[in-house]
């Protein structure tokens, strides 16, 4: 960091301090009270002689109010929501005394620093018009954001893009500086000026890792290398999103959505499942298969190719679809015999518009949009996957059900008594130039550059992007747990997945 700032950022981080000594305050939160505002009071002196000796009336006022806050602490009675207002009444007070310091409004090339309200600096990009935080307060913004993703499981935090370094230091910092830290970038520059004009430097070297690498597909697969280690939470900035492709950004954001779930949807999650143990009687338990033979549908190209077996298995085979080709089957008159939904976002409730009243029954992970459990009519039954709450009994234990719904579907069937699962529309790969099956909500045409080559179903190789690539070792790591089940894959040039037969070699 550049020295005229450190003195600026350690009055502006006493300031975030005394903000979270508050909030503790406020939420009747005690546990080591005493200890943190010891430890702020001689911080706090020494700041308001500070800003006596450059701004009068802040630095004369905010000793006054320190004084009173003394006074409600030290009394007879210690009176605690007194005490609370005494310091909400210094913070804008200390606030003030900081733009003693000037202002900071700086711009190289594209990349505009500039002073925060807060003391602390945000940046810009000029020619974007896009600004990497908040204007007001770059680190209450990652205190926000920290407080989410933040995991005490976890040890390791992979960060693609830094801004100025706040939300880094912050994770740092609510991991009582014991959290390691890597940052991928793909703009050193961003990460030199994180460095002499951001937080990132008051990162110790031994618990910070850089990576910079300007070539994207390098970049995303350095940074998703190490999913399999639970031990790592993974975050994604817009400093680096916005200049990725728009395959690349939405590659990364679906990545960051199946390896962050816990943290990052932790809100969602909660919420849904409080809802759907309310909404939803039955569990998975309770439904009775007709056989141990199943199909589950993807919603990948080939599935096109494939309606057929749909048609000429579906009084012998249990049909179990993905939410993404439920509507597609019903405009082709194939009624599935149930669906699974396992997407804890909004959106994925798209899928049902206008087939609400459908009678099919739905198997709906316990931390599944609430929206299905709420509005959707047909019988549902509940699956106890990923969720980050009590279950209130419910349920003694959590399936391993997968980062994507069809490893979800996999993981009922075979809980369900299957000996064999046919996989159809699970292509996890382009052979072709779309994504996804005529007539489905996600699907477009997408562009093969840059992708990676993965063993292909019928022999040679198919491109494939990264995310798809952690799908594949996804299922494959299921298909392979599981081998006394028969899988076979009906998929005409999609990706191999691990023990399962390709359809052809059957016939």
């Amino acid at each position: 960091m550049v020295e005229f700032l450190n003195e600026l950022y350690g009055d502006a981080l006493l300031i975030t301090d005394l903000q979270d000594l508050l909030e503790s305050i406020r939420a009747e939160n005690y546990v080591d009270f005493r200890e943190k505002w010891t430890g702020l009071t001689e911080p706090l002196t020494e700041f308001c002689k500070r800003a006596e000796t450059r701004e009068i009336n802040s630095g004369s006022l905010a000793f006054a109010r320190l004084g009173k806050a003394v006074q409600c602490i030290n009394g007879a009675i210690c009176d605690m929501k007194a005490f609370a207002d005494e310091l909400s009444e210094i913070i804008p007070l200390m606030q003030n005394a900081l733009e003693s310091y000037g202002t900071i409004d700086v711009q190289e090339k594209n990349v505009r620093l500039f002073s925060s309200k807060s003391g602390f600096l945000s940046i810009q990009d000029v020619g974007k018009k896009i600004l990497y935080h908040s204007a007001i307060n770059p680190m209450q913004e990652a205190k926000s954001i920290a407080k989410r993703l933040y995991d005490p499981a976890k040890t390791r935090y992979f960060f693609l893009g830094c801004g100025l370094g706040y939300l880094p230091y912050y994770i740092y910092r609510l991991s009582d500086e014991s959290a390691d830290i890597t940052i991928f970038h793909n703009q050193s520059d961003i990460v030199s000026y994180a460095k002499e004009y951001g937080v990132l430097d008051l990162i110790p070297e031994n618990k910070l890792r850089v990576v910079c690498e300007s070539n994207e597909e390098k970049l995303l697969r350095k940074f998703s290398s190490q999913r399999e280690d639970e031990n790592i939470e993974y975050y994604c900035s817009d400093d680096v999103i916005n200049y990725l492709s728009a395959d690349a950004a939405e590659r990364i954001r679906a990545f960051s959505i199946i390896n962050a779930t816990h943290t990052v949807y932790k809100d969602y999650l909660t919420v849904n499942t409080y809802r759907n143990l309310e909404n939803v009687k039955k569990d998975i338990y309770e439904y009775h298969p007709k056989s141990d033979n199943w199909v589950v549908v993807a919603a990948g190209p080939s599935l096109d190719n494939h309606l057929e077996h749909l048609i000429e298995n579906k009084e012998t085979h249990n049909v179990l679809c993905v939410g993404t080709v439920f509507k597609k089957l019903l405009n082709r008159g194939i009624r599935p015999d149930a669906v699974a939904v396992v997407d804890p976002q909004p959106r994925t409730w798209r899928q049902f518009e206008g087939i609400e009243n459908e009678n099919v029954p739905l198997f709906l992970n316990i931390s599944g949009n609430w929206r299905f459990s709420e509005y959707y009519s047909g019988d549902k039954y509940l699956v106890p996957g990923l969720t980050v709450v009590d279950t209130k009994g419910r349920f003694n234990e959590e399936w391993i059900t997968g980062g994507t719904v069809t490893s979800f579907a996999v993981e009922i069937a075979v809980r369900l008594g299957a000996k064999q699962i046919d996989l159809v529309g699970v292509d996890l790969a382009y052979p072709g130039e779309k994504t996804h099956a005529e007539g489905t909500m996600d699907n477009r045409e997408i562009s093969k550059e840059g992708m990676i080559a993965v063993p292909c179903v019928s022999g040679g190789t198919v491109p494939t992007t990264e995310q798809f690539k952690t799908y594949i070792d996804d299922l494959s790591k299921k298909t392979n747990q599981y081998r006394g089940v028969r899988f076979v894959n009906y998929s005409d040039g999609g990706a191999k997945i691990d023990n399962t037969i390709w359809y052809k070699k059957l016939q």
